[in-house]
């Protein structure tokens, strides 16, 4: 079980932010040696025992956790129902998690990690995605398709059986400035049983989900930072319910563009300039970046020669 204690405070790395904690974040990996004072921390967060204050409501998002996003003044409150809450002060800088229950304290760490510093992130100058991402030494991909698309299990495939880093489960970070930049956020992905028994994962490497029974988070160890890595290619799954075999093709036009902009994550739905703004800035890395669609049957068996694809698509095809 993913379970956290409080009151240590650890240093983490998520999507390019240094963020300092009084909870422990287990989906994390902590900062560690000479790089703990190589800069000031960019968010704080702790935990507290008094209820936010009452606040306005803005928007629910759509999705599993179903985050209410509200007004407190100048502050902000993100809420998964009455079963915890994040106060975001002090220019987004401060976070104070709420969580009446002790029972569900394992939930805090991935509602925070999960859903709710992937949208801050974009407060602070980042690009987040509704996307999967990979990285070696080499460079990074991103990983978008529909749901069921098979984004994570050719995650954990890649990890497991070519080497790769997972950077991202189903929210990654991107920069746009000096080079397009992918940053790791969290070293796992969620996956089935299914999945995990067709591609052989090591159970050590498993632990299950607080908040989604019958899946099992997989994070290959060791976990280590991993510095990052230049975004080298954008790839859309999609299963071809004909079972043809593997089909790829470059994708460009409007329409797709579209699609990728509707992947973009923002902080607050009814900010019109902002989004206009994040929009401007993701457009400019889809000119540079190629954008390919990868079409397989659904079977475990052809996820190996997927997985070559893919590794072929990104330093460009022959």
């Amino acid at each position: 079980m993913l379970s956290p204690s409080v009151d240590v405070e650890v240093l983490y790395d998520f999507g390019g932010l240094r963020i300092q904690s009084t909870i422990d974040l287990p989906w994390l990996v902590p900062v560690l040696g000479d790089r703990i004072a190589d800069r000031a921390p960019d968010l704080h967060i702790s935990r507290t025992t008094s209820a936010p204050s009452a606040a306005r409501h803005v928007c629910t998002f759509d999705g599993h956790y179903k985050l209410s996003l509200e007004a407190i003044g100048d502050d902000w409150l993100l809420r998964y129902g009455d079963t915890c809450s994040v106060t975001i002060a002090d220019s987004a800088r401060t976070l104070r998690c709420y969580c009446p229950d002790p029972a569900n304290l394992p939930l805090l760490p991935e509602v925070l990690v999960r859903r709710v510093l992937p949208r801050l992130a974009t407060l602070h100058g980042q690009l987040p995605m509704h996307a999967a991402t990979l990285a070696d030494d080499s460079g990074a991909v991103m990983l978008l398709g529909a749901s069921g698309a098979g984004k994570s299990t050719m995650t954990a495939a890649l990890a497991r059986h070519h080497g790769w880093d997972i950077f991202s489960d189903d929210m990654s970070i991107l920069s746009d400035q000096d080079r397009h930049l992918a940053f790791p956020t969290t070293p796992g992905v969620s996956l089935w049983q299914k999945s995990l028994d067709a591609l052989n994962l090591p159970r050590e490497d498993c632990r299950p989900i607080h908040s989604r029974q019958g899946k099992v988070w997989y994070a290959p160890q060791p976990l280590q930072y991993r510095p990052p890595q230049p975004l080298q290619a954008v790839i859309m799954l999609s299963i071809d319910p004909e079972g043809r075999g593997i089909e790829w093709q470059r994708l460009q036009g409007p329409e797709i563009l579209v699609v990728l902009l509707s992947q973009l994550v923002v902080f607050n739905p009814r900010d019109k300039e902002k989004i206009a703004e994040l929009v401007a800035r993701f457009r400019q890395i889809l000119d540079a970046v190629p954008i390919y669609g990868v079409a397989y049957p659904r079977q475990y068996a052809a996820l190996p020669d997927v997985a070559e694809t893919i590794q072929r698509l990104r330093v460009g095809p022959a």
